[in-house]
């Protein structure tokens, strides 16, 4: 075992004793030209509004936590407002204008059509490029044909 030089213990003693001497004496905390500071809030929203007192820990994180939250929904960046659209959550987007879109490569096999005859019309889903020749492929060939009948017949 170590013996301690009685610089050592002196050290000790000295150190115990100012912080034993700051805790009971010291109740304000003077800043330089600033208010004192005479207590710790835990108040977790922050109501007080006051240059005396300082926040714990624990308050700011949940005032933080409170309030990011309760503003996630209706973010203002760079001047655009509303909802932001995140890069992990899936999110419908409405009446939105898409500046050179990257669609991935996984596109869900029931947003694609493959009808050569384009018969259920969609709004909503995507035809290969396959059904799109095809499509006018037959469009170009019965058209001719739709004008020889009609001059035979005189429609």
């Amino acid at each position: 075992m170590k013996k301690l030089g009685i610089f050592s213990v002196l050290l000790t003693i000295l150190i115990v004793y100012s912080v034993v001497y700051a805790t009971q004496y010291f109740r304000d905390i003077v800043l330089e030209n600033g208010p004192a500071v005479n207590e710790f809030s835990i108040d977790g929203t922050l109501a007080g509004d006051s240059d005396a007192v300082v926040p714990t820990e624990q308050a700011v994180k949940t005032y933080s936590d409170t309030t990011m939250t309760a503003h996630e929904a209706d973010t203002t960046t760079h001047g655009a407002t509303g909802a932001i659209v995140g890069t992990t959550n899936a999110q419908t987007l409405t009446n939105k204008t898409l500046t050179s879109p990257v669609l991935d490569v996984d596109v869900s096999g029931t947003a694609i059509l493959d009808e050569d005859n384009m018969a259920s019309n969609s709004d909503t889903q995507l035809a290969t490029q396959q059904s799109i020749r095809a499509y006018a492929d037959a469009f170009v060939e019965i058209d001719p044909i739709v004008g020889a009948v009609n001059g035979i017949v005189g429609a």
